[in-house]
């Protein structure tokens, strides 16, 4: 559920020219969806987020969270993203407890913007 803006500004900062970034920026915000119930039709925009199945979803998914996932390899955990998830895993030793909690610290920080992506 990510906003357009932050998936074209993503796309910015991994190099990608303006022509591209404003095409996925059309291509997102561009969409409409239906929906039937008891015979009538609801139609409506779509605000964020990326078509469900879409064969663009998991590159411009990885777009969006390279940072973060650079950011946990630096913690001990070993890390598994795929297509729209992340999975984190540690171990039951201490050393390896302080490292998932290191790694949540860094999710927290991405959640809360504080590893932003610095377009130059």
């Amino acid at each position: 559920m990510i906003s357009f803006d932050i998936i074209t500004k993503a796309a910015k900062w991994h190099g990608h020219g303006a022509t591209i970034c404003q095409w996925i920026g059309s291509m997102l915000s561009g969409r409409t969806i239906t929906a039937t119930f008891a015979g009538e039709n609801l139609e409506g925009s779509v605000a964020r987020g990326c078509l469900q199945g879409g064969i663009l979803l998991p590159l411009l998914w990885r777009l969006v969270v390279d940072k973060l996932i650079g950011g946990l390899n630096d913690n001990g955990c070993f890390r598994l993203g795929y297509v729209d998830d992340i999975a984190i895993i540690s171990g039951k030793f201490p050393h390896t407890i302080s490292g998932l909690f290191q790694a949540l610290n860094t999710v927290q920080q991405w959640c809360d913007g504080t590893l932003v992506y610095v377009i130059p």
